[in-house]
């Protein structure tokens, strides 16, 4: 029996992960959720995470509303800088070859964070990231249907009950937009979603990976992962440069606060895309994006300081963080009492 470690119980025959591996262990937390341990890592993940966001978007608003280098060129550079990163983490740890033992699984989530890197970086052309974080927890949702419909898993019916009023507060968020739904904020929500179901599936695969390769695999394949997204991201970035013909730099500011906030980009978005995979590991994704709740609402008193023409937090905005808060409870809840017959759950 496999348990994903958040209340949800898997059967015996499990197809996806049969065909992943039948005889590895169960995708189970390794810490509890409320240990030291996880602590530090979910805070460690929420100051990445909101800085990253946060500088993001300050190269833009900063320079006359335009990205000072070409967007897809810094996704190339975020994962070429992760990559040298963990290589040099797993020399330093492990000393061994950090390119041997390749898992070919690794190829999908390379794929997809490749794509979710670039459309991040397009949503915050239109909406702030707080705004973005928002519509961003409709992952949740997503990563309980994987596990329900591909790895045949069960639900409770306080999870899905938590996965609709998830939907609910996000719905609750764009009230206020009234007629530019349809022109800025509606495509914002197709891009959310796709970014939704792309992140959800590279995180379960990714999750995988990591639990299954133990903890001496773990700076092995983090460097598989980040020379995979790297070498991918490079195609979008050279469709942009010879194709769209888009220029690799636009200072239209001060030069040098602008790099800074580029390198500075880079530098969080590398610490964040370890803690992440610290997350995925010891805990699970689940807990990843529940985080995700409470970055949001610290990234909104961020922005309401450094961006308040852009970001004006309505009633409805402060209502749908009450509502996406308790959907985190109710998903994250487990039955007090399970029978003595029913599966052990996990975390």
């Amino acid at each position: 029996m496999i348990s994903s470690g958040f209340g949800i119980e898997s059967k015996d025959s499990v197809e996806a992960i049969n065909s992943i591996d039948s005889d590895q262990e169960p995708l189970s937390r390794e810490v509890p959720l409320l240990s030291a341990t996880s602590v530090i890592l979910c805070i460690l993940l929420i100051a990445t995470d909101v800085g990253r966001t946060c500088v993001s978007y300050s190269m833009r608003h900063f320079n006359d509303g335009v990205y000072p280098v070409d967007t897809t060129i810094v996704v190339t550079v975020n994962e070429l800088f992760k990559a040298t990163l963990v290589i040099g983490l797993h020399l330093f740890f492990d000393g061994d070859n950090p390119f041997k033992h390749l898992d070919a699984r690794i190829a999908l989530p390379c794929l997809l964070y490749a794509f979710t890197n670039n459309l991040f970086f397009l949503a915050l052309h239109y909406i702030t990231p707080a705004t973005w974080l928002v519509l961003c927890q409709m992952r949740v949702v997503i990563l309980l249907l994987i596990y329900r419909i591909f790895l045949k898993q069960r639900i409770t019916a306080t999870q899905y009950i938590g996965g609709l009023t998830l939907i609910a507060g996000v719905g609750l968020a764009q009230i206020d937009v009234g007629a530019d739904f349809s022109t800025i904020l509606g495509p914002v929500l197709g891009v959310a979603v796709l970014n939704s179901l792309f992140s959800a599936t590279a995180g379960v695969f990714t999750e995988v990976v990591l639990k299954r390769g133990g903890d001496a695999g773990m700076w092995r394949n983090q460097t598989h992962l980040y020379c995979g997204s790297a070498l991918i991201s490079l195609l979008p970035a050279l469709v942009s440069r010879f194709v769209f013909e888009r220029k690799a730099f636009d200072y239209r500011k001060t030069p040098e606060v602008l790099t800074a906030l580029v390198l500075l980009t880079v530098v969080l978005t590398a610490f964040n895309g370890i803690c992440v995979s610290f997350v995925m590991k010891k805990l699970d994704n689940i807990v990843r994006f529940q985080v995700s709740a409470v970055t949001y609402i610290v990234t909104a008193g961020f922005n309401k300081f450094l961006f308040p023409k852009h970001f004006n937090p309505s009633s409805w905005y402060v209502m749908s963080i009450a509502v996406i808060l308790f959907s985190v409870f109710l998903i994250e809840h487990k039955r007090n009492t399970p029978s003595q017959n029913s599966p052990k759950r996990v975390g």
